[in-house]
């Protein structure tokens, strides 16, 4: 299962990356505060909790939503979802697409993690996480025992992208001020 967790180093050109985290992370981009990390439409069998799951606040910008536009921003995470598309070597769709924002907080010391859950329990689906900045705050893959089997580090510019079915979750900064990825969900076209 690990093989089929990618991680692509400078998906986009170190300019873009710079211009991306200088637009998103400003202060006059619009994020909206959400009481979770999890939507309210997450089927309980996509998600699991243990002693180290922490579940709190964050802050997101929808790009995409059910495969239509639904901000005036979205256009600068096009370049990104065709870098992942050309990297898959796939035709695709863009279902759903936002930015998270997580900062510090006090419940986490390195061991803890958000809710564990998957994107999706379609296996043809694809998600890919890209990372806005450097800073600490692991996503944390685990299998249907619920092992963890892998863990990426956030760095600027990188992309990881796997099945949506597979279980992950991010973890709070604990170094870092903030924590900020783009994620994608993607459904292949026959």
């Amino acid at each position: 299962m690990t093989d089929e967790i990618v991680v692509v180093e400078n998906i986009v050109n170190k300019r873009y990356q710079d211009f991306l985290e200088s637009v998103f992370l400003s202060d006059t981009f619009p994020v909206y505060l959400k009481p979770n990390t999890l939507g309210a439409d997450y089927n309980p069998a996509d998600v699991f909790f243990d002693k180290n799951t922490v579940d709190i606040p964050q802050f997101i910008h929808n790009f995409v939503k059910n495969y239509t536009s639904s901000s005036p921003e979205a256009n600068y995470v096009f370049s990104i979802f065709t870098e992942i598309c050309e990297n898959l070597k796939i035709d695709c769709s863009l279902y759903r697409c936002k930015l998270n924002l997580n900062y510090q907080h006090p419940s986490f010391d390195g061991t803890m993690y958000y809710t564990p859950h998957r994107d999706s329990s379609d296996p043809t689906m694809i998600t890919g996480i890209y990372y806005l900045n450097d800073t600490d705050g692991d996503t944390i893959f685990f299998d249907d025992n619920k092992n963890i089997i892998k863990r990426v580090s956030p760095k600027k510019g990188s992309l990881v992208h796997f099945k949506s079915n597979i279980f992950h979750a991010g973890q709070s900064p604990i170094k870092n001020n903030i924590r900020a990825v783009i994620n994608f969900m993607l459904v292949p076209r026959k």
